[in-house]
Parts: C-alpha cells; sequence; structure tokens
C-alpha cells in the first residue's frame, strides 16, 4: 500500500521535468533573438549579446526549479525574512520567463504566418507560370 504513492509521483516528476526542459529551451532561443551577434569584450570573454541573452533566460529557468525548494527549507527553518526573500526572487523568475515565453510563441507565430505567406506568393507564382505555358 506505500507504493501506491509513486503510482502517480513518477510520472508527476517526469511532465515536470518535460516542462521543464521544454520552458528551458523556448526560453534559450527568444532570450538569443533579443540580442546582436556583435561581440562586446566583457572581461576578456568572446560572446554575442545574444548569447548573453539566451544564458540569462537559462539561469533563470535553473533558479525556477531551485528556488522553491530553498524557501521550503529557509521556512522550516524559521528563517522568514529569507523564506520571503526566495519566494519574491521566483516571482520575479516567472514573470521573466512568462515574458519569455509570451515573446517565444509570437515570433514563432510571426515566422510561421511570414512562411505561409511566401509559400502562397510562390504558388501563385508558379501557377501563373503553368498558365502561361500551357
Amino acid at each position: 500500500m506505500r507504493y501506491w504513492n509513486l503510482t502517480w509521483a513518477i510520472p508527476a516528476t517526469a511532465g515536470i521535468g518535460v516542462i521543464w526542459a521544454v520552458s528551458a529551451v523556448a526560453n534559450y532561443q527568444f532570450g538569443l533573438s533579443q540580442g546582436t551577434d556583435e561581440p562586446p569584450h566583457l572581461l576578456g570573454l568572446v560572446v554575442t549579446t545574444a548569447q548573453i541573452n539566451g544564458f540569462a533566460s537559462l539561469a533563470v529557468d535553473v533558479l525556477k526549479a531551485v528556488l522553491p525548494a530553498v524557501a521550503v527549507v529557509a521556512w522550516v527553518q524559521s528563517r522568514y525574512l529569507v523564506a520571503a526573500a526566495v519566494t519574491g526572487m521566483f516571482a520575479l523568475c516567472v514573470l521573466w520567463s512568462a515574458q519569455s515565453s509570451i515573446g517565444y510563441v509570437v515570433t514563432n507565430h510571426a515566422r510561421a504566418t511570414d512562411g505561409r505567406g511566401q509559400a502562397a506568393d510562390q504558388w501563385k507564382a508558379l501557377k501563373a507560370e503553368l498558365e502561361r505555358s500551357e
């Protein structure tokens, strides 16, 4: 009977992992679209602003996974101020991630719509050329 609780915990944990991975990839890709390919000289490192934005979004997703556990530990240890601060940081991470997710969806929707428009124009041109050939 003790193993009954694991029947939902294992698939739920796998689902959370998949959702986190998809969120991390989407936020990283959106972060890449927010910068340029010009490398700023930052402490001798050569990274682009796009890479910096992508890694910042990835770091936020890692924090989103870790901060709830830190808040619970702080609360259990009666460090209520630390728990409140960590909860605030978690809320900021969720806001960052939500903004990135919305941006990712909007950007991909615009690309898909533009691609469909180009395909329709190509088909129209091909149809016109076929009619002229006939």
